[in-house]
């Protein structure tokens, strides 16, 4: 056991786990065309809303309606954009899912995968919609004074607690039903496989949001200094706030794209961590002892096996202690387990080594 009883095998894991989501993401470039979609269908219901806005003080006659139109049209879409977000997102889970285990699948079938799932992507899409309203709205505490203050605050924590528990679950269900084709409900039962590695899942919601706030700090900070610098200069020299107008609105879009590729190394972390907790068979074999390091440690201690023994234990069993540990927290039988490893193309043998010392 390690710092505040966290084994150094479960470090570990998390260490490989955040290696190998930037892995992934470079093996295989299809990963990003979700994000780069997110991106560009953001940009343009951003363009139209506020250009339709602008547009009013500019035109008039029948061109208002159509500016109205356009209002009310890309409205309606940045309120539906969390559907859209997630939809791009299960398809960019279904080619990491793929990539990390072998197989390197492109853009298209993602978005075919996505499609299978499109209940459970509503279903997701709608939770994260009522639980960052229910969030915002705790955070705004009763907007009271004086005696109102302790519950202002209880309110407060509850709304943070609402926010990081879905960011949690909520990458977590993600992977949880598009990969083995669950129903969302159905995938909840997963979650209880976290406990396997709680470093783990803590970075992929504080570890990630906590550097991706600072980038996106940096990069927010540098443009308001250009925004102040050139658009200063711009206002000097011709006394028109429309240089700095567009710098705000650059800066959001700035802002906005920041969000969309952190929440694409949060999907991509989170692919890898479930698979890894939940089908660490799948896991191809040089990638497979790095992140399922929680449930055997360096040495092989709490294996079930003496240590005058662990230098005669097979590789190859050995390998599988891990997978066969996960089938028997999930409620499998010894039996049940030899049939699924042996169909899978293991031995009976290094199957039956393994569920011996898996004790």
């Amino acid at each position: 056991m390690g710092l505040f009883g966290i084994s150094g095998g479960t470090l570990q894991d998390t260490i490989q786990l955040l290696k190998n989501t930037f892995t992934v993401i470079a093996r295989n470039p299809a990963i990003f065309k979700p994000t780069v979609t997110q991106i560009v269908v953001g940009i343009v219901l951003w363009v139209l809303l506020i250009g339709s806005f602008v547009s009013f003080y500019f035109v008039t006659g029948a061109v208002v309606i159509i500016a109205v139109i356009i209002l009310i049209f890309s409205v309606l879409m940045l309120i539906l954009f969390p559907f859209i977000k997630t939809y791009y997102r299960a398809a960019q889970c279904w080619i990491v899912y793929q990539t990390f285990t072998g197989n390197k699948i492109s853009y298209k079938k993602g978005l075919a995968r996505a499609r299978q799932n499109k209940k459970d992507i509503f279903i997701l899409g709608l939770l994260d919609i009522l639980l960052t309203a229910l969030s915002g709205k705790l955070k705004e505490g009763t907007g009271r004074g004086g005696l109102w203050a302790i519950l202002n605050i209880l309110m407060r924590m509850a709304g943070a607690a609402v926010e990081e528990g879905w960011d949690l679950v909520g990458h977590f269900l993600l992977p949880g039903s598009i990969i083995p084709e669950k129903t969302v409900g159905e995938a909840i039962s997963d979650i209880k496989d976290i406990r396997n590695n709680v470093p783990g899942a803590l970075v992929g919601v504080f570890g990630i949001d906590f550097v991706g706030d600072l980038v996106r700090g940096y990069i927010i900070g540098i443009a308001m200094l250009l925004i102040v610098g050139v658009g200063g200069g711009l206002y000097l020299a011709t006394h028109s706030l429309v240089a700095i107008g567009i710098g705000v609105i650059l800066a959001l879009i700035l802002h906005f794209v920041a969000g969309i590729f952190i929440d694409m190394v949060k999907t991509v972390y989170f692919t890898i961590f479930y698979t890894a907790v939940t089908m660490p068979e799948e896991i191809p074999e040089e990638d497979r002892e790095e992140v399922t390091h929680y449930l055997t440690s360096v040495s092989g201690e709490g294996i079930g096996t003496p240590k005058s023994e662990q230098q005669f234990i097979d590789p190859k069993a050995r390998q599988l202690i891990p997978v066969v540990q996960q089938y028997k927290s999930q409620g499998y039988t010894d039996d049940k387990i030899s049939s699924l490893l042996m169909e899978k193309g293991w031995s009976e043998e290094i199957v039956r080594k393994a569920i011996d010392m898996a004790v």
